[in-house]
């Protein structure tokens, strides 16, 4: 799929506008993506941009390539050349719908520890926007879920596991309406943790039973608060409610067995296992992907169920979006995007050199297009890095990709200049 690249002397309403050439929270609106409407806000991008990105297909204006001869095609495939910015564009796009969801779901965890009712409806319009991000930028919305803080985990685990059950479900076939009642649920299935003392869940040490059992109370609270205070679709608060549970009837606060679970309340329950186990928390350290997923199918059959758990293991690929690997040659990468054709070879943003030195200019490489080329050995996984094993902090990498640190294009050039 392609974008216009446009002047925004040549904007017209009916267009919708997909991308801008800076950040969309450099502007006063609020999402990224809309069809213009007004003239006023034709004016406001003439006033902030010197060209935009349109998506033709999903304009309502009537788009002919011969109107607008000075245009300019901006592909969104990671192939080939400009495929380094095609890159940081999504992440730019995926990172500012992001940015707008952590605001919102803060503001509601803040909201209900006060006692105030939440803003549902803009909760919805959020979600609404986040299923369209991640639909549209996939890769980019998972790889920034490396964007964990454990001073605010509660807020970003509700984040991430959004992100990972709308492509789960995305993954699985559910339309986008289904999407966004989904979505709706898994970005609030912690709620109830507002009503939780922040001494529990904070606790390094083992919680005593008692404790335990204050702690287990954030599924039925998060559901209940929700009834009195909402109109959530029943999925929605069924996923909120019911997370915990367990095919084998062994989980909280129901006791629920696989007849009375939904594969949406399980794929939310898979997500949140998976970012709790590749999270730092207070009375835990991260493990990386491959563990977290050899731990989760250990116990699937009596979990989640072993299909859906394989699902799962399909949808994010043998070296998740956002591992941190270890190339053969001794450089470290992070995995960028990994097509389903191939899963071993994904494309990896290259972080670090032999010497696990940091790379100012990162280069973006395509293991599956190397595999053919003389030095293609050296340009496979060795392993996958925990975060602890890590020669510098994958956080601060997305970060910088993610906010327009400067970087280099797509070609190997750079790595042969370095001698990588």
């Amino acid at each position: 799929m392609a974008y216009l690249k446009i002047p925004t002397s040549s904007l017209k309403p009916g267009m919708y506008v997909a991308r801008l050439d800076r950040s969309w929270l450099e502007t006063p609106f609020p999402f990224q993506g809309f069809v213009v409407e007004t003239g006023g806000e034709i004016e406001e991008f003439r006033r902030l941009c010197r060209h935009v990105y349109i998506d033709a297909d999903r304009s309502r204006a009537e788009m002919r390539r011969d109107e607008f001869p000075e245009a300019e095609a901006a592909d969104q495939d990671l192939d080939g050349p400009a495929g380094r910015e095609a890159f940081r564009h999504q992440v730019n796009g995926a990172a500012d719908t992001r940015e707008v969801t952590r605001r919102q779901i803060r503001r509601v965890l803040t909201d209900l520890r006060l006692g105030r009712h939440i803003d549902v409806d803009n909760t919805r319009f959020v979600v609404t926007k986040m299923v369209d991000s991640i639909v549209r930028y996939r890769d980019a919305s998972i790889w920034l879920t490396q964007l964990k803080n454990q001073d605010e985990y509660t807020c970003l685990h509700c984040l991430n596991v959004c992100v990972l059950t709308v492509s789960f479900c995305h993954y699985l076939g559910y339309s986008k309406t289904d999407l966004e009642t989904i979505g709706l649920g898994a970005l609030l299935h912690d709620v109830g943790k507002a009503l939780t003392p922040p001494e529990l869940l904070n606790k390094p040490d083992a919680l005593t039973p008692e404790e335990l059992q204050v702690l287990r109370r954030h599924p039925e609270d998060g559901y209940r608060l929700m009834v009195s205070q909402t109109n959530l679709p029943e999925v929605s608060l069924s996923v909120i409610r019911h997370h915990h549970e367990r095919i084998n009837g062994q989980g909280y606060p129901k006791g629920l067995d696989s007849d009375e679970l939904h594969v949406p309340i399980l794929a939310t329950a898979v997500c949140d296992v998976y970012d709790a186990i590749t999270s730092d928390r207070s009375y835990s350290r991260a493990q990386p992907a491959d563990r977290a997923v050899q731990m989760m199918q250990q116990q699937a059959d009596r979990t989640f169920g072993g299909e859906l758990m394989h699902n799962f293991v399909k949808c994010i690929g043998i070296y998740p979006v956002g591992s941190m690997v270890e190339l053969n040659n001794g450089c470290i990468g992070l995995v960028v995007s990994a097509p389903e054709n191939n899963r071993l070879k994904p494309r990896v943003l290259v972080v670090s050199d032999q010497k696990h030195q940091a790379i100012e200019q990162r280069a973006l490489v395509d293991l599956a297009r190397m595999a053919g080329e003389p030095n293609g050995e050296e340009w496979q996984i060795h392993r996958l890095l925990a975060p602890s094993e890590a020669p510098l902090d994958a956080r601060k990498v997305v970060i910088s990709e993610a906010f327009d640190t400067p970087a280099v294009d797509a070609n190997l050039e750079p790595l042969s200049a370095r001698g990588l």
